[in-house]
């Protein structure tokens, strides 16, 4: 029998099974069978034994069995990558007219299938300009839907006559896996995901104007990188796999186009616990600052900016642990354990719970187990714990890098500077610790955002979370806070209350006005508060059309002169179908401080 491997791969050509016979020693001329069966058969009934590898249909010249493909699935088996019949059943067995001519397997019914859909692309989006007017831009491309995942780091140039990003892939993409569809198309036709990598996407551009990309690749838990080096992409560098490292990556380039990066990460430190006979985890979040040995990028180093545990959250514990609820440690989980059996000795903890060692009041354990509430998943639409989300990076009028960051266990808004030889000790600028100063209150430092004009003041916009509003500060050069103020408190046009400040992004223009660009997420529109260096007065506009879709997710903002460039990722529901994807608008500021985009 000619194996199925031999068919494959040769989809339109007419394999000939040559008249070797039967192989048996009843027949090698194709005279009918005495005794037909499996090994030699006289019509297709002769080949349907239980012992046959497969659905089989009799070769009448020559009196052999041959294999037809039978099972859902194998209707590709022998089609080129990317083509497939419609049915197993239009694969057909030609018989031969003579011995000599053997019989064939006819899968002349392959056809190209549809190529991939390029699927949700664009978010955690960032973008450069170069000085030929290219807009460069990065994002991650998530899939087609939420169960059929793709997972890929992408880069585009934006190309403004077509209104659309021209996308391609650059990490993520299983290689070595067969094409499902043509493999000239997307993704080279391969539907099946790879390492989930490209959230949180920095992108900058070196004095050539080509591109550099800082990533984070979730599957691995570590900060990569990937650069352009004439004209075509370097393979991607992991530049920090220590933990769980590069989520809110914000990257520069400095002195000789030397990458550095600042970002999150966390882990899991077991520690002795006083009284048990094991060790427990405490999650550690940091705020870590990588920087490459050269321009390359292809080795690191990695400074530790800020460190501080928090109570664990879902898959952050290591495997056979648990999160606790009651003291936010992974403990061990013992699923045997006696005080978590039913009379059947079968398992009997709820799915929010574990069986874990109890402890008593004064947090002691007792020896004894039991059902314990207990966090197995990440939280769905929550934030992760600890310090470093919405890292930001900028340099001061020396070169010396600071980064503010919001503390989500603590609801603070945190600034940190490099001394010239080595990190400060962190600043809490706002937020719930400092509630007893009546004028700093709250969940504060979201969606935080900084950059630091030529007089080395800092201007930082970030966001309320218990207010929902749109925030600034001006810290001044020798670190006094000189301006903390509401810019935008949801009530803009005569709304109730909307929802604003969210992917905030600030500038300053060259006659000194802060451009604040961010998204009402309650009507899906980006706004431009602009400050007035005269009095100090916000003016606000509306930088999009109400009827264009949901628009302002990843906003990101680069000043070229005196035009704001935006990409920002756009949902349309009203469009059939429905549209989702990256934009990109530019918009200048009159002397009224009003914002109008082209």
């Amino acid at each position: 029998m000619i194996a199925r491997a031999v068919l494959a791969g040769a989809p339109l050509v007419l394999v000939a099974l040559l008249a070797t016979g039967c192989g048996c020693s009843q027949n090698q001329t194709g005279d009918p069978c005495s005794d037909p069966g499996l090994d030699c058969c006289n019509e297709d009934s002769d080949c349907w034994v239980p012992e046959a590898p497969g659905y089989m249909e009799c070769c009448l010249v020559t009196n052999e069995c041959i294999e037809l493909p039978d099972e859902a699935g194998e209707e590709d088996d022998g089609c080129e990558p990317g083509s497939s019949c419609d049915s197993v059943n239009d694969v057909l067995l030609v018989q031969g007219e003579t011995e000599e001519d053997g019989c064939y397997v006819d899968w002349s019914c392959c056809e190209p299938r549809d190529p991939l859909s390029q699927g949700k692309i664009g978010t955690y989006s960032s973008m450069g300009i170069a000085a030929d007017g290219t807009v460069w831009l990065s994002g991650y491309a998530a899939g087609v839907t939420e169960t059929s995942l793709y997972g890929d780091l992408a880069s585009a140039t934006w190309n403004e006559a077509a209104g659309e990003p021209d996308w391609e892939l650059l990490d993520g993409i299983p290689w070595d896996a067969v094409p499902y569809a043509p493999p000239d198309g997307w993704r080279g036709g391969i539907n099946e995901p790879g390492d989930d990598v490209g959230l949180y996407t920095s992108l900058a551009l070196n004095g050539s104007d080509e591109p550099r990309i800082a990533y984070h690749d979730h599957t691995n838990g570590a900060l990569k990188y990937i650069a352009m080096d004439g004209g075509a992409w370097a393979d991607p560098a992991v530049a920090d796999g220590d933990g769980h490292a590069g989520e809110w990556a914000s990257m520069a380039l400095v002195s000789g186009d030397v990458p550095v990066v600042a970002y999150r990460a966390h882990s899991v430190s077991m520690e002795d616990y006083t009284g048990a006979s094991y060790q427990v985890g405490h999650a550690i979040s940091s705020v870590r600052y990588a920087e490459a040995g050269d321009a390359s990028g292809s080795s690191w180093t990695v400074e530790e900016v800020a460190r501080s545990s928090a109570p664990c959250w879902g898959t952050v514990c290591p495997e056979d642990h648990r999160c606790r609820v009651a003291d936010g440690l992974c403990w061990p989980e013992n699923r045997a354990g006696e005080g978590c059996l039913d009379e059947m000795d079968a398992y009997s903890c709820a799915a929010e719970e574990a069986c874990l060692e109890l402890l008593d009041g004064a947090g002691a354990p007792l020896g004894t187990y039991g059902c314990e509430e207990a966090v197995s998943e990440d939280p769905v639409f929550d934030l992760p714990e600890g310090i470093g989300l919405w890292t930001s990076l900028a340099f001061a009028p020396d070169g010396s890098p600071e980064i503010v960051y919001y503390d989500r266990t603590r609801g603070e808004l945190v600034w940190v500077e490099h001394d010239g030889t080595g990190w400060a000790s962190p600043v809490v600028l706002d937020g719930d610790d400092l509630s007893t100063d009546t004028d700093l209150h709250g969940d504060r430092g979201w969606h935080a955002s900084l950059t630091i004009d030529s007089a080395g003041t800092r201007h930082i916009s970030y966001v309320d979370g218990l207010a929902e509003a749109l925030m600034y500060m001006q810290v001044d050069p020798d670190g006094t806070v000189a301006v903390r103020e509401v810019v935008d408190d949801g009530a803009t046009g005569g709304a109730d209350h909307d929802l604003v400040g969210d992917y905030s992004t600030v500038v300053v223009d060259g006659d000194g006005r802060v451009r604040l660009a961010y998204q009402n997420t309650s009507q899906g529109l980006i706004m431009m508060a602009v400050r007035s260096t005269s009095d100090g007065s916000w003016t606000i506009s509306t930088l999009s059309d109400p009827d264009a879709g949901f628009m302002g997710y990843y906003l990101d903002q680069v000043l070229v002169g005196e035009t704001s460039w935006f990409s920002q990722f756009t949902f349309n529901y009203e469009l059939d179908p429905f549209y989702r994807g990256l934009r990109v608008i530019s918009c200048t500021v009159d002397t009224d401080d009003t914002a109008t985009c082209g």
